[in-house]
């Protein structure tokens, strides 16, 4: 089982915010998802 817990303090617009949390979320979960050999999307499963 994998827990992932993080809190993230962040000043920025609107736009930029958008921009830079899809960012994140693609990095992340594409990173996990090999690390955890996981096939298919991240997102829509949990």
């Amino acid at each position: 089982m994998v827990y992932l817990d993080f809190h993230l303090l962040v000043w920025a617009g609107d736009a930029e915010l958008a921009v830079f949390m899809q960012y994140l979320r693609t990095n992340l979960s594409k990173k996990l998802g090999r690390l955890m050999d996981w096939s298919g999307g991240f997102w829509e499963r949990r």
